[in-house]
């Protein structure tokens, strides 16, 4: 952002990503309890059924976090600061950025977990591939396109993770 943007880029990226501090209860439950139970689960049953419960948990608090933004983002502006009332909009594609970032954390907890990354170079090279078209395609001039440019990272991580998670059940011996 410091090569394509300007200073006051930078301290308002800075004052609202603030809002995704929310997330780091729900990353500290996938790390110290999801993650660990996903590594010892032996039964195939078992393990879809806890994936599935927790990715309804991750949704559940996805959702009610997005529409907590939507609605209450004005609230959160005002604490952090009267001179970022006008990132409204760019507030709520932050906390979509950290919503996306939980679910990339957690694919890539439960293939770290079952020992599924084999080649994690793809991660790299995926995104890199990815954040390439992006330069090539859109204009990094405001907030909201480094934002989307963060997305566009999140998701090649989350499409990585998905192959290494479908390759990892596909290979695994029940």
């Amino acid at each position: 952002i410091s090569l394509f943007g300007q200073t006051l880029m930078i301290a308002e990226l800075g004052a609202i990503n603030r809002i995704n501090l929310f997330n780091t209860i729900i990353a500290a439950f996938l790390n110290n309890v999801a993650n660990p139970k996903i590594a010892c689960i032996s039964d195939r049953r078992t393990f879809f059924s806890f994936l599935l419960k927790v990715f309804l948990f991750l949704s559940a608090y996805i959702i009610l976090f997005l529409v907590g933004v939507y609605f209450f983002g004005d609230l959160f502006l005002w604490v952090v600061g009267e001179q970022y009332r006008n990132v409204q909009g760019t507030l709520f594609l932050m906390a979509v950025s950290g919503g996306l970032t939980i679910y990339s954390g957690f694919l890539w907890g439960v293939n770290y977990s079952r020992g599924w990354i084999n080649n994690s170079w793809l991660i790299i090279a995926v995104t890199l591939v990815l954040q390439a078209v992006f330069l090539l395609c859109f204009k990094l001039s405001d907030l909201n396109s480094f934002i989307i440019f963060s997305v566009v990272s999140i998701f090649a991580s989350i499409i990585t993770n998905l192959f290494f998670l479908a390759y990892g059940i596909k290979k695994h011996s029940w």
